[in-house]
């Protein structure tokens, strides 16, 4: 079954709503319609079975069938803090740090390092990591995405 992130400000106590990328993603990629089952996260540790109940454009409006704690949080908070490795093996990194586990992915600029990451490029770098880290949440059935933070 899907799985999608939702703000948490968008759930509510019977409906929850599915926007930006997610909806277009559930809506013209996936093409789900009225009445498809779902799952949900909003990174508070819940996950919610939803059903589709309205379609709103770049919004879906979904009906909570349950609502259920999430059990697949390891017991112990993990932190990385990681160097900038050259090319793309950092978003290697963050997939699969995700998948194990972590809780927030810190990266550094190093003195030695080949990599630097200045201004409006470092934050584009991070939007994308932080996507990254959120489809590998989706994939692995985490319900808790890492944060990545802004390169210290």
């Amino acid at each position: 079954m899907h799985r999608f992130q939702v703000a948490r400000e968008d759930v509510g106590e019977k409906s929850l709503l599915v926007k930006g990328q997610q909806a277009i993603h559930l809506t013209r990629v996936l093409r789900l319609g009225i009445g498809a089952e779902l799952f949900a996260f909003d990174n508070s540790g819940f996950e919610y079975r939803v059903r589709v109940s309205e379609l709103r454009g770049d919004e879906v409006l979904c009906e909570i069938v349950t609502r259920v704690e999430s059990k697949s949080e390891p017991p112990l908070d993990v932190f990385l803090i990681q160097g900038l490795p050259k090319s793309d093996k950092m978003e290697l990194i963050i997939q699969k740090t995700t998948e194990l586990g972590i809780k927030a992915i810190y990266p550094v600029r190093t003195t030695r390092a080949v990599v630097r990451l200045e201004g409006t490029k470092a934050g584009a770098k991070v939007e994308r990591w932080q996507k990254i880290a959120v489809e590998a949440a989706k994939q692995c059935r985490r319900s808790l995405a890492p944060e990545v933070k802004q390169v210290m």
